[in-house]
């Protein structure tokens, strides 16, 4: 074979490819926008698509013209700043590679159509596998190093966005104003809609094996059985703990979720809800969060006596929450209200729920007993130990009464004498 010709061939399409310049860098990024969407994100990134094609063209001319070795090319300046900019962008490396390896098999079509027809076809071959051996060096060099840069750039990006979001998010939930069309662009997140401040965490006793995302996908689970109807906000306050917020119907009351309890038991066992209730716009953004913040200390000091899923909309929650910042003071409310009905003894629990469901169905003997499947009997001699154990009737000082047993239902030992003390 003989390889001067081979390498003049090989010249010629150096020379070719630069006198093509504009057609030929018009063809590969028409293509990659129609082929891969993903890459149109605004024009300022698809005028960067281009001059990272026009500037890795000008680099593969002057490689088939030997005035760069292949081997030792380095990306173009054109082509990292595009890759920087896809970085930032939030589009996937998958599309930035695929547009390399479309790149190349356009220009392996462009070589083919251009090799000389007059010279011998073994020539032409040995030309064609030749600038095929060169262009695959040559992306296989640059993809390589793009996506080095990519990587570095979105290491960077994400953790500048998270300091960005993290700042908007103190700002909105300390109440302080804030720009609503920027916050909003930042967090990639519409701020006038109804919300569902939703908190979730890990009471695993090795947390430092969960995968935060674990969380997310908890959370992505609950939107799902709620019918969400927008997107999800999810921000990883730390490795063990989640803040996000649903987009709910304003005229729709919230679903039962017992299913996803369920679900959450199987799928993960570890993670624990606290929900706030549903609330509109900018204010309402940060005041589900906090209550979902309430019905979450409600939950840690209630430890296993907690449900699963904690609402600060569910009975009793959002009187108990007042109290948690103060458990002393809790504790010495609950004693006056209930006297000795207020003992950590299992006795005593059975006697305070009974008074407590007494209360809630108005007083009522037939439906108390239905609630709690006794013999009206049973519920009249409960509640005549729970006036003893109290030191006074059940009708009276009813308000702190029912306050203080649904306190004693929530928090337990938290607020319950030791029965030694006595």
């Amino acid at each position: 074979m003989d390889e001067a010709a081979v390498t003049a061939q090989r010249m010629l399409l150096g020379e070719k490819m630069a006198d093509e310049f504009p057609k030929l860098a018009h063809k590969l990024q028409s293509s990659m926008l129609e082929q891969i969407p993903e890459l149109a994100v605004d024009s300022v990134v698809v005028e960067m698509l281009g001059t990272s094609i026009r500037s890795n063209l000008e680099t593969i001319a002057q490689v088939l013209r030997n005035v760069v070795d292949v081997e030792s090319v380095v990306a173009p300046i054109g082509a990292r700043e595009y890759a920087e900019r896809l970085a930032q962008r939030g589009v996937s490396l998958i599309a930035l590679l695929r547009a390399y390896r479309l790149g190349q098999r356009i220009l392996m079509d462009w070589s083919f159509s251009k090799l000389d027809e007059t010279v011998d076809p073994d020539v032409a071959l040995a030309s064609y596998h030749a600038f095929s051996g060169l262009i695959y060096r040559y992306v296989d060099s640059i993809s390589e190093q793009v996506v080095a840069e990519y990587q570095r750039e979105h290491e960077r990006w994400i953790a500048h966005r998270s300091n960005v979001v993290a700042e908007i998010l103190d700002q909105l939930l300390a109440g302080h104003p804030v720009d609503v069309d920027k916050a909003e662009v930042v967090l990639d997140h519409g701020l006038r809609q109804t919300h569902l401040g939703v908190l979730v965490w890990t009471d695993a006793p090795t947390p430092e094996v969960l995968d935060p995302a674990r969380l997310e996908r908890a959370v992505a689970r609950l939107n799902r059985s709620m019918n969400g109807s927008g997107a999800v906000l999810f921000w990883p306050k730390d490795r063990v703990t989640g803040w996000a917020w649903l987009v709910v119907d304003s005229d729709e009351e919230l679903p039962d979720l017992a299913q996803f309890d369920t679900a959450l038991m199987e799928t993960e066992p570890h993670v624990r809800v606290a929900l706030g209730t549903p609330a509109v716009g900018l204010e309402g953004f940060r005041a589900t969060h906090l209550e979902a913040r309430r019905a979450q200390q409600v939950a840690l000091v209630a430890g296993g006596r907690a449900p699963r899923i904690v609402s600060y909309g569910d009975s009793g929650v959002r009187f108990t929450s007042l109290l948690v910042d103060d458990l002393e003071a809790a504790r010495r409310f609950v004693g006056g209200a209930l006297g000795g009905l207020a003992e950590d003894t299992v006795s005593a629990e059975r006697l305070r729920q009974t008074a407590l469901v007494f209360l809630e169905m108005k007083g009522s003997h037939t439906t108390t007993a239905q609630r709690l499947h006794l013999h009206k009997n049973s519920v009249k001699y409960r509640l005549k130990r729970a006036a003893e154990k109290r030191g006074r009737p059940v009708d009276e000082e009813r308000l702190d009464l029912e306050l203080a047993l649904i306190a004693c239902r929530w928090l337990g030992p938290a607020v319950l004498s030791d029965p030694a003390d006595s």
